[in-house]
């Protein structure tokens, strides 16, 4: 394959794979700042707002290091953390979960 048709398919590609990140932080958390932050904030996440804040700019610095191919082993680290610790750190009840409580 000819590396020009390679680049601009890993172009496409890292494009694509960050659309779900962009989306997260642009279509859901950010218009919708205040729900997301009292949801964060009902299942016993400390400072919601501030959290959402670093959330919506680790997504965003994270999709545009990936789509850039500046840094890019940070990017996708920034993108999961952002998105799955606030679910991981916390549960309804307050107390961390249970890691072996759903172990199959």
């Amino acid at each position: 394959m000819p590396r020009t048709v390679q680049g601009i398919l890993a172009v496409i590609g890292r494009v694509l794979l960050c659309t779900i990140f962009l989306m997260s932080a642009l279509g859901n958390k950010i218009p919708n700042f205040s729900k997301v932050a009292e949801l964060m904030g009902s299942v016993g996440m400390p400072a919601p707002q501030v959290m959402l804040i670093g959330a919506i700019v680790f997504l965003i610095a994270g999709s545009a290091s990936i789509i850039l191919g500046y840094k890019s082993r940070i990017g996708p680290r920034s993108c999961w953390c952002s998105s799955f610790w606030p679910r991981t750190t916390s549960t309804r009840s307050g107390k961390p979960p249970n890691p072996r409580r759903n172990r199959r």
